[in-house]
């Protein structure tokens, strides 16, 4: 007799196969030679041979390899693509002095901007195109308002027209706390 037709006879014996349902059986034989085989209704596919080592292996990693693919799913596939990375610029809420404001008292002692988001501590670019139209600086800038505001300490000229960027094409310091930076802000205003 044929290994093929020993495989057949095998096959055909039903007490090589599970009590399970049509779509679910388990094959034991150790006379088949085959670890694949077809189910009980050949058209509803594959089942293993578990009396092969190759069987018994196919079955320990397909189980094993289930929960590997969810953990890998819940635990790399679904945060990257939750926690997608921030690369929206932040934007300018308004400024102190109001931006092209013409009657500016020139007592004020500080300047300001005010974004929409928090922004990256110790970075920030007020520049100038041309510094006679920059005021005199009194101090460092710094954050307030939770890391949303930054304050300009500043002594103005009466009768002056002041332009500074709030970030310039050479300079972008201005930047949120994902690192996107503020888009160059024209700040221009006037004092009586």
């Amino acid at each position: 007799m044929t290994q093929d037709n020993v495989n057949k006879e095998e096959w055909g014996k039903a007490g090589n196969w599970s009590a399970g349902s049509k779509w679910i059986c388990v094959y034991f034989s150790h006379k088949d030679s085959r670890t694949w085989v077809p189910k009980r209704i050949p058209s509803h596919g594959c089942t293993m041979n578990l009396a092969k080592q190759a069987g018994v292996a196919w079955l320990t990693g397909f189980l094993v390899g289930i929960p590997d693919f969810i953990i890998l799913v819940f635990m790399v596939i679904i945060p990257s693509s939750c926690d997608a990375k921030d690369s929206v610029p932040p934007g300018i809420v308004s400024t102190f002095p109001q931006n092209g404001s013409q009657n500016v008292d020139p007592s004020i002692k500080e300047i300001s901007v005010t974004f929409n988001e928090e922004m990256l501590d110790r970075s920030w670019s007020w520049a100038y195109t041309y510094k006679n139209e920059f005021p005199e600086m009194t101090g460092q800038p710094y954050y307030a308002d939770n890391m949303k505001k930054n304050v300009l300490p500043v002594k103005l000229e009466p009768n002056k027209e002041y332009v500074i960027w709030i970030n310039s094409m050479k300079f972008t310091g201005f930047k949120d706390r994902a690192g996107n930076s503020l888009e160059p802000f024209k700040f221009t205003f006037k004092t009586k």
